[in-house]
């Protein structure tokens, strides 16, 4: 997994790039939100 500027791993957040919302989707519905 790369690790995006606007993918914060520390909150399992996710700002819409595109390439990654999907995959930060994923994360914030595992993480529960």
């Amino acid at each position: 997994m790369v690790k995006s500027e606007r993918y914060t791993v520390q909150t399992h957040e996710c700002i819409r790039c595109g390439k990654c919302e999907a995959a930060c989707t994923a994360k914030a519905i595992q993480k529960g939100g």
